[in-house]
């Protein structure tokens, strides 16, 4: 399978510039991150629902209007209502006015869409010194990679958010806010990242003078653990934030009965239960970052409870999912270092990696969620 085959080469390629020196990995990591963006530039309108819902009449508007101006008053059919491109986050509607004005290519657009999605995430990853970047690189193509064929919009946001967060974290608060409101301009679900240094800080936050550090930053945890639940029990309290926050679209989402979902905890419990038997060394090697890490595992898996009242209701969990790229890279670098078995690290990686690739199969291969398999090559 095509897929396979890219992400196999593309982690490979990571794996090896890791041993190499700065200029050759520079050049290694650059054809690592172009055969994923190649995939997605060659595929045909029907690999990714959102090609053919949007982004391709948003391209033709372009190429056949003389104005940003009037791109931004053009409109088009979506099933049985009109739909206008000033109901396009305005970052994303430039992108594709401008790639449509210069290169006149929709291979060229979709190609540059998930380069802006795979770059920050590889760029985050740099940034953390990633000593396992070809294992973070691997968990986004299993998790992110499929579905950034469909929600592009979204997912180059969250991606953007990932980068923006990292800085948060080097302390470069400007940087962190321009990026932030580069992700809002792609898709307002973006606005929902600003909360993340709330999260962060609040672990960080010393309620305590005297004390274990690491029992205070668990019981700061179960309280946000508590407060997440709170959240999701109250849905007319979500609904009256995402109002407030200009994110109505998503009310409907959110809006009917809740049933428990376990799938959603079923499919992290091996990243749950190495959570809880290396605590304390991800806590040596982390710091409060670890907590911060499972409360986004945590976050996840309840505001994905929200995909039994509508199956894309899953979509808002992602904002906290997609720091799995950072984290699982962090997990694979602990266990070996504590594990008793005489196994060499490598086998521990290709276990996580067989998970993920297991997860991508059930999502993608098995459920077919949005609708990017089979791959058709568009040329």
């Amino acid at each position: 399978m095509i897929y396979i085959l890219c992400f196999t080469m593309s982690s490979l390629l990571f794996y090896i510039s890791r041993k190499k020196n700065r200029k050759v990995r520079i050049i290694i990591d650059c054809i690592a991150l172009f055969l994923p963006c190649l995939l997605a530039g060659l595929r045909a309108n029907c690999v990714g629902t959102d090609v053919s819902v949007y982004l391709e009449p948003m391209f033709n508007l372009a190429i056949n209007t003389d104005s940003f101006k009037n791109f931004l008053a053009g409109t088009w059919y979506q099933g049985w209502y009109v739909r206008g491109v000033a109901d396009i986050e305005i970052g994303f509607s430039i992108l594709v006015f401008f790639v449509a004005k210069v290169f006149k290519n929709m291979f060229v657009l979709q190609f540059i869409i998930q380069f802006l999605t795979i770059v920050p995430i590889y760029i985050g990853l740099r940034i953390r010194k990633e000593e396992n970047l070809w294992i973070g690189m691997t968990v986004y193509f299993c998790m992110f990679y499929n579905i950034s064929l469909n929600i592009m919009r979204q997912l180059i946001a969250i991606s953007i958010l990932f980068l923006a967060l990292q800085y948060f974290l080097e302390d470069k608060k400007k940087l962190f806010l321009l990026y932030s409101f580069i992700a809002c301009s792609f898709h307002n679900v973006a606005i929902l990242g600003f909360l993340l240094p709330f999260l962060y800080k609040f672990i960080n936050l010393k309620l305590f003078k005297k004390g274990n550090s690491f029992k205070k930053s668990k019981f700061k945890l179960y309280i946000l653990t508590i407060c997440g639940l709170i959240l999701v029990l109250t849905q007319n309290l979500i609904i009256d934030i995402l109002n407030s926050l200009g994110l109505s679209w998503y009310v409907h989402y959110i809006t009917g009965e809740i049933s428990f979902l376990p799938n959603q905890i079923i499919i992290r419990l091996p990243l749950l239960f190495m959570c809880l038997i290396f605590r304390k060394e991800l806590f040596r090697k982390e710091g409060d970052l670890f907590f911060f890490h499972c409360c986004c595992i945590i976050y996840a898996i309840i505001f994905s409870q929200f995909a039994s009242v509508n199956s894309y209701a899953y979509r808002i969990a992602m904002i906290f999912s997609i720091f799995l790229v950072d984290f699982i890279p962090k997990i694979c670098s602990v266990i070996p270092r504590v594990h008793l078995v005489n196994l060499h690290e490598i086998n521990y990686n290709k276990l996580f990696m067989l998970l993920y690739l297991g997860v991508w199969w059930l999502y993608y291969c098995v459920l077919t969620i949005d609708s990017s398999m089979p791959y058709v090559l568009g040329i």
